[in-house]
Parts: C-alpha cells; sequence; structure tokens
C-alpha cells in the first residue's frame, strides 16, 4: 500500500451497501426498513424460500418494522407510522433481504435534523433485555455504519451504510451483524455473515489488486 490514507478512500469508494433510507417530505417521512438476508443470485425459489417461507426471517422483519416504527412514531400525527409497501425482496449484488416501508405524516417544525440521531443505534431491534449486554467488548463499533444524506429544499433523505471498514496502517477492521431469535440456527447465522461481508472482502481485495498495479 502506498498509504493507508489513500487505501481508506480507494476502499470508501468502492462501498455503497445502502442497508436502510429514511427520507422527510414537506409534509411526510419514509422509512424503509431492509431486515432478513440470504445469499444472492440463487434464483427466485431460494430468495422465496430463504426469505418469504422462512418463519425465521418473517420474525425478524416484522420486529424490525415494529422497531422502527416505534422508534419515528413520536415525530409523527397521531396515527403513528403505517406499513403501506410490506416485504418484498430487494436484491443487491451479494445479498438479498426482506424490504418493507412505513410512512407517516409529521408533526409540525420537525425537521430532519429532529430525526436523524434517532437512526442510531443501528441494531434497533435489539430486545431490552440485551441492551445491557450489546457492544461490550472493546474493540470499536464507530466504523460499522454511518449514515450518507442529502437536504434540499421540500426534501431530505438520509441512509444508513453498512459494513464498513476501519484501515489503521496495513490492518483492515470489518464487522458483520445478523439478527439472531429463538429460532435462529448457528451455522445458517453464520453462513449469513460470510455472504454480507463478501461485498466488503471484495472491494478489498480489488483496492490491493490496484495498489499492486499503481
Amino acid at each position: 500500500m502506498s498509504s493507508a490514507a489513500s487505501f481508506s478512500t480507494n476502499l470508501a469508494s468502492s462501498l455503497a451497501r445502502m442497508a436502510s433510507r429514511l427520507s422527510r417530505t414537506t409534509s411526510g417521512l419514509h422509512v424503509d426498513v431492509v431486515a432478513s438476508t440470504c445469499k444472492a443470485g440463487q434464483g427466485e425459489a431460494f430468495e422465496r424460500r430463504e426469505l418469504i417461507e422462512n418463519p425465521k426471517q418473517q420474525k425478524e422483519h416484522l420486529a424490525t418494522i415494529e422497531s422502527r416504527s416505534a422508534r419515528y412514531a413520536p415525530f409523527c400525527e397521531a396515527e403513528g407510522m403505517t406499513l403501506i409497501k410490506p416485504m418484498q425482496i430487494k436484491r443487491l449484488r451479494h445479498v438479498c433481504h426482506l424490504h418493507s416501508l412505513v410512512v407517516g405524516s409529521l408533526r409540525p417544525q420537525i425537521t430532519i435534523l429532529d430525526i436523524i440521531p434517532t437512526l442510531f443505534p443501528i441494531m434497533g431491534a435489539k430486545p431490552a433485555e440485551l441492551l445491557s449486554l450489546s457492544d461490550s467488548d472493546k474493540s470499536p463499533h464507530r466504523f460499522y455504519g454511518g449514515i450518507v444524506g442529502h437536504w434540499e429544499e421540500g426534501y431530505a433523505g438520509s441512509f444508513l451504510n453498512l459494513r464498513n471498514a476501519l484501515v489503521q496502517g496495513d490492518t483492515i477492521h470489518a464487522k458483520v451483524g445478523m439478527g439472531v431469535l429463538r429460532e435462529s440456527n448457528a451455522a445458517s447465522e453464520l453462513t449469513e455473515t460470510e455472504d454480507k461481508i463478501s461485498g466488503l472482502m471484495e472491494a478489498v481485495f480489488q483496492c490491493c489488486q490496484a495498489e499492486n498495479r499503481a
């Protein structure tokens, strides 16, 4: 590597894994909920079996919808958040997710700056009884995900950019997470993490190749 800084810049530009989107118009809030995962490129029958017909994946996605709706309801009028597009398959390069859309009518005077701080913690469906155990290890979590957004008159939007990497010298730190429920299978969850991290590893490999050619 010529420098960690240039490597980090190249790596960041190679990643576009936007896993959740929040947008605010002049009158409404739209929240894209993306949760539950399977490997991409295996065909529609595989996707349906792994996502639509899988009780664990359904439960995980519904829990995330509930969590996100509860998180943003205080910014909305009395009716709160409404589910208008339930559980469609969102296909990305390396993985597929279940994708739903919830919307709400914002209360007067609410701006995107009021809403953005509530994007964190990213793991929004974490049960309350596990909060005391979360993020307890010593390695940094700050690089796992961040916000990419834009603002203009009458509209604002932001994305969660997940599965980033922290470059320190010649060492890359990366993390990947999954939803663990009572119905989870350890081998399946491990496979899911490998599928999720594959995009980041591809970007790392491409950056290393570029550095070697330079």
